[in-house]
């Protein structure tokens, strides 16, 4: 991500794209918002559309929203999934000093802007009014979107438990076999029963009732009750995923606005 200062606007550039002496189409700069013309100006709306002047700095949040420190516009930018916004700043044209509700507040000629995860804040480095101001952004645009239980996942845990049955079922048939009982021979009892001693058997440990791994139809109950509620989970993520991505896309470019705490 820079900045073109000669043509104001907000050029991405792949740093891991592969060069070579000749260039590709790859390592090429692709405009995220502005002009490539160098038309300048304050406007909001669609990325081609908008006009910056003069940005001279740039910060990105967990959900890839970009902020430009538009400073001949004395404003802060926005740049999201509904397009260009002012979130601070930019009423008027004369630099200042002033905390308060988005337009009303107002900065120097020179500052910057730095995204801190943490706070789930935006800090304005006011070098002309030699302050560092704070702006707090939605709770949204600071953590990323809950992961929800897909069906491979339902697909991989069901694969496990029936290759551990069936890995339990073979092992179990091959240490039954060797698990018989084992008497000592009769001439080594009598032998044994003329010392005085009595006689040694050994024999194998017997397994309790219900003990072991569960029969073959516990086993597809246990998994249509985990497929059920893999299912559950999913048709309750989708209404959230839902209501979350239509809260995202109402955003209007008059209403994207963020208040800076008066101080």
């Amino acid at each position: 991500m820079c900045l073109n200062e000669m043509h104001p606007n907000v050029v991405n550039i792949n740093p891991a794209a592969r060069t070579d002496n000749r260039g590709s189409a790859d390592s090429r700069g692709r405009l995220v918002a502005g002009s490539f013309q160098g038309h300048s100006g304050h406007i909001d709306g669609k990325p081609s559309d908008a006009r910056f002047k003069r940005p001279t700095g740039v910060a990105v949040d967990d959900m890839g929203n970009v902020y430009v420190a538009d400073t001949a516009n004395l404003a802060i930018r926005k740049i999201g999934e509904s397009g260009v916004t002012t979130i601070a700043g930019g009423k008027s044209n004369i630099p200042g000093y002033r905390d308060g509700p988005s337009e009303d507040a107002k900065f120097s000629t020179d500052f910057d802007v730095v995204y801190v995860k943490k706070m789930c804040s935006l800090l304005v480095i006011d070098r002309g009014n030699a302050a560092l101001r704070k702006i707090a952004l939605p709770q949204e645009d600071c953590t990323y979107p809950d992961s929800t239980l897909l069906s491979s996942d339902i697909i991989l845990v069901i694969g496990a438990v029936v290759a551990g049955y069936l890995f339990s079922v073979l092992q179990h048939g091959f240490g039954s076999s060797s698990s018989e009982k084992i008497e000592a021979p009769e001439d080594e009892q009598q032998g044994n029963g003329s010392i005085g001693k009595p006689p040694l058997v050994v024999e194998s440990l017997k397994e309790e009732p219900g003990a072991g791994w569960p029969s073959f139809g516990t086993l597809v109950a246990d998994l249509l009750k985990l497929a059920f509620e893999g299912v559950g989970n999913l048709l309750l993520a989708v209404p959230q995923t839902l209501r979350r991505g239509k809260k995202k896309t109402d955003l209007t470019p008059g209403k994207d606005r963020l208040v800076m705490p008066e101080g």
